[in-house]
């Protein structure tokens, strides 16, 4: 019975050290996301108005994902500049999306 229960213990502890750490810091509310989000689709119709939201959208995504990756909401409320930042975070997601297309001009 003991030996039962110290294997129940080790085999807990094995498999908790092996846990990844959660990707985000998970502080970023609903509302922050999904305004960054908007403001990325923006940016990208802003320079070219052939880049609908349906072709940025994975981008975007991604571009989020590694923000929240990086900075925690604290880090929004106290950063001075993180443009240059989001300039690597859309090279990184070109580099593993691939280039953003804009469609066919269908006119």
């Amino acid at each position: 019975m003991i030996q039962c229960k110290i294997f129940v213990i080790v085999a807990v502890i094995g498999i908790s050290s092996c846990a990844k750490k959660p990707p985000y810091s998970g502080d970023h509310s609903t509302h922050l996301i999904r305004t960054m989000w908007y403001q990325c689709v923006t940016a990208f119709q802003k320079n070219d108005p052939r880049l609908i939201p349906p072709v940025t959208a994975g981008h975007c995504d991604c571009m989020l994902d590694e923000a929240r990756s990086f900075y925690t909401f604290k880090d929004y409320a106290t950063a001075v500049n993180t443009g240059n930042q989001f300039t690597e975070f859309g090279i990184t997601c070109v580099q593993k999306l691939g280039r953003i297309v804009p469609p066919p001009d269908l006119r």
